[in-house]
């Protein structure tokens, strides 16, 4: 900058080149340019099929909120496609599907084995939307999922709502799978170990026939210090939600390089519990964003209505069951299921110092609804499951 001198002794500041308006110009284009094109996006998006939804004239409110929705990546279409079951109260047995979903190229998988029995194959609906991102979530979708309590929907007893949800989901990736084959290739046929907590295990010495799955999945408090032998030590996914760690010693923790959290939130304080662990916030676990998946109350729902139909009050499924669906649906082609099923032969957990016998809290689970679909996949061929010789579990 230069002094000019002008009449009268005056003095001004004038710059040595226009160039700082000339970028100033091109920014307001291109703020013109992108402006234009998300309106443009808005107005195609804004207009409903009448071929496909028989109502005319019907459009999308054009609220600036849309907006910023779409700028987020959220889908704001009205081309969400379900899978309906008969029976249940109005949209109860109705089901988002994923558009993505592809079938397995195994020749051997376990999704042929489900498709053709004559049992499973009315239950099957492979392509249920498993996990839960913010680009499947908006307004709509929030109103259609929240006459359900939480696992299975969005309704709770306190005051948290669709931007309390929202907000969370955010955080976390917009992926359609819980398996990451960005650096390695993914087998032909696919081999999952689900590993459980029971006391059966104790003792069992499959630790390695475990660890040499591809996909080892375990849950909850998942100790393998001093117990390798009995129920190995590699864990690629762990299942887990507010309370899984309450009695865990932070050195028992999963926290296996590469390995992928999967979130089941139950209530809303859930998601409060989810954004601290991302902010690094909650002491004994250690999850970045990037790694973590929160399953979706729709699959969580399926498993309990269609699978499960428990005339109990059930609160859910338990999350060993959560745990056996998402591999029986996320990909895996042979599934070895490890520690359901509860004997009075045995203590309840592996890791127990003392012994201690099953007792299942009222209006908690129904275990025995779930010990008879265990039966029936391990009767059918669908999974392999390890009973250590025994006949008889009540639970």
């Amino acid at each position: 900058m230069r002094y000019n001198e002008y009449p009268r002794g005056r003095r001004f500041l004038r710059p040595r080149s226009s160039s700082c308006g000339v970028c100033r110009l091109r920014q307001a284009q291109v703020l013109f340019l992108c402006l234009f094109s998300v309106i443009s996006i808005l107005y195609l998006n804004s207009r409903v099929d009448p071929e496909k939804t028989g109502q005319k004239g019907k459009e999308r409110s054009w609220k600036l909120g849309n907006v910023f929705r779409i700028v987020r990546g959220e889908d704001m279409s009205d081309s969400a496609v379900f899978v309906s079951f008969k029976g249940g109260r109005k949209g109860e047995l109705t089901f988002r599907k994923n558009p993505r979903f592809t079938e397995s190229k195994c020749p051997s998988s376990l999704q042929h084995k489900l498709r053709n029995n004559s049992w499973s194959s009315s239950l099957y609906a492979p392509a249920i939307h498993m996990l839960m991102n913010s680009q499947l979530l908006n307004q709509s979708e929030y109103n259609r999922l929240r006459p359900y309590f939480m696992p299975f929907g969005y309704r709770t007893k306190s005051r948290f709502g669709y931007k309390d949800i929202i907000k969370t989901l955010r955080l976390f990736p917009a992926k359609q799978s819980i398996f990451n084959f960005v650096n390695s290739q993914r087998p032909q046929c696919m081999t999952c170990a689900v590993v459980c907590n029971g006391g059966i295990l104790n003792g069992s010495r499959r630790g390695r026939e475990i660890d040499g799955h591809h996909m080892v999945l375990r849950l909850n408090k998942a100790v393998r210090r001093k117990h390798e032998m009995d129920v190995g030590n590699r864990t690629t996914h762990y299942f887990f939600f507010d309370r899984s760690l309450r009695e865990t010693l932070p050195d028992d923790v999963p926290n296996d390089k590469g390995m992928m959290y999967i979130f089941i939130p139950c209530r809303d304080n859930d998601y409060r519990y989810i954004r601290n662990v991302v902010h690094n916030k909650e002491p004994k676990i250690n999850a970045s964003a990037e790694d973590i998946r929160i399953l979706h109350p729709d699959f969580i729902r399926y498993i309990h209505k269609i699978w499960v139909r428990s005339h109990l009050r059930a609160f859910r499924p338990t999350t060993g069951t959560i745990m056996l669906f998402t591999a029986l649906f996320a990909g895996c082609d042979q599934v070895s299921v490890y520690g359901m099923g509860y004997n009075d032969n045995f203590t309840l957990y592996y890791y127990d110092e003392e012994f201690r016998l099953f007792k299942m809290a009222k209006n908690s689970h129904d275990t025995k609804s779930e010990l008879k679909i265990l039966k029936r996949l391990d009767q059918m061929g669908a999974i392999q499951w390890y009973q250590r010789g025994i006949s008889d579990f009540f639970h």
